[in-house]
C-alpha cells in the first residue's frame, strides 16, 4: 500500500527584506509574515499499485487545520541585466509550526517557499541631483 498526502495553501504574504546593491546585484535579507486564505487537501492510500485487488481510498477535504499567522526568513538576489529589467528569486523558511495540532497529528509542519521573478521597471530611476558649488563673492582690495 503506497499513502500520500498533497496540501495546497494559498498565502498573502507580506516579506520585509533590507538590500543591499553591489555592481549589478541586489542582495536582501528580512523576515515574512503570512496568513492562509485557502487551499485544500488530498490523502490517498493506493491499494492497487500492489496488486491486492482493493479499491483505492482518495479523501478530499478543505480544513487544513492551519494556524492564522505564519512567521519566517527570507533571503534573495537579483541581478539586473539593464536599466530596466531585472530578473532573481526569493527564497522563504518558515520558523513557526504552521499546522493546528487538534486534528491528532503532532507532525511539524514549516512552510518552504521559493519565488523566481522578474521585472520590468515602468518608471525610469531617479537620478541624485547635482550639487550646485557655493558661488564665492569677489573680496574687495585693500
Amino acid at each position: 500500500m503506497i499513502r500520500y498526502r498533497d496540501q495546497q495553501v494559498h498565502y498573502l504574504a507580506l516579506p520585509m527584506v533590507v538590500q543591499v546593491e553591489v555592481w549589478r546585484l541586489r542582495l536582501g535579507a528580512g523576515y515574512q509574515l503570512s496568513t492562509p486564505l485557502g487551499g485544500s487537501g488530498t490523502y490517498a492510500n493506493l491499494y492497487s499499485a500492489y496488486g491486492f485487488g482493493l479499491e483505492d481510498q482518495i479523501y478530499e477535504y478543505d480544513d487544513l487545520g492551519l494556524k492564522p499567522v505564519d512567521m519566517g526568513v527570507v533571503g534573495e538576489l537579483e541581478y539586473r541585466i539593464s536599466d530596466r529589467l531585472d530578473a532573481g528569486g526569493r527564497l522563504y523558511y518558515g520558523l513557526l509550526d504552521a499546522k493546528d495540532h487538534s486534528d491528532g497529528f503532532m507532525f511539524p509542519q514549516m512552510n518552504e517557499q521559493l519565488v523566481l521573478t522578474i521585472s520590468y521597471r515602468i518608471l525610469p530611476k531617479r537620478k541624485a541631483k547635482a550639487e550646485e558649488a557655493p558661488v564665492q563673492e569677489p573680496v574687495p582690495a585693500q
